[in-house]
């Protein structure tokens, strides 16, 4: 997604879990938790999550999409409680959570915050990353 666009003008606020700030400018996202019933649901929000995401070789792929599928646990490659949103992308927990962009692609968030979010996304809910 280009910057210049005017998609980029109306991207959503980035108040919450952003990387800016404590760790410098990297990558953010912000999930949009919008019901999938007509029913009232009442959704809880982390204030903020410090995340990690990829290296200058391999970047987080931009743009907006949606989770796919959810693994809990740790996986063979050390990813803990993960969450898909594109082509193996995904957010997921990863010892040690760097202070700079260290993942081979992927939104690294700390252990402890890990389960928690894996329990706060569901599937088929947006997510936007950008810089």
């Amino acid at each position: 997604m280009a910057t210049s666009s005017p998609r980029a003008q109306s991207r959503p606020p980035t108040h919450s879990r952003t990387a800016a700030g404590r760790r410098g400018p990297r990558e953010r996202t912000q999930p949009s938790r919008r019901p999938a019933s007509s029913s009232p649901r009442t959704v809880r929000r982390p204030s903020s999550a410090t995340i990690s995401t990829g290296a200058p070789a391999t970047p987080t792929i931009r743009g907006h999409f949606h989770f796919y599928r959810k693994d809990p646990g740790y996986n063979s490659e050390r990813m803990y409680y993960s969450v898909y949103f594109i082509r193996g992308y995904a957010t997921h927990g990863y010892d040690p959570d760097p202070p700079y962009n260290a993942s081979h692609g992927c939104v690294r968030n700390p252990i402890p915050d890990s389960i928690f979010i894996y329990n706060w996304i569901s599937l088929g809910d947006s997510i936007w990353v950008y810089q």
